[in-house]
């Protein structure tokens, strides 16, 4: 089970989403974002979203490749 975790924290898609979801948990309970952005706050979430697209198509291989 160990080694299975291991291998899925080699994978960029699954860091990229541990660090948008810590972003969210700390944007959700103090609202740093919002204070931190202001008017462009909404881009925020495009970006993430942006972000996700590219690494999908950065990572193509299997996580049981690597």
């Amino acid at each position: 089970m160990l080694s299975e975790l291991k291998k899925r924290f080699k994978s960029k898609t699954y860091w990229k989403e541990i660090i948008a979801g810590t972003l969210v948990i700390l944007e959700t309970h103090y609202g740093l974002l919002q204070e931190l952005l202001g008017n462009h706050y909404g881009w925020s979430y495009m970006i993430i979203m942006i972000a996700g697209f590219v690494v999908r198509e950065v990572t193509k291989k299997s996580i049981d490749d690597k």
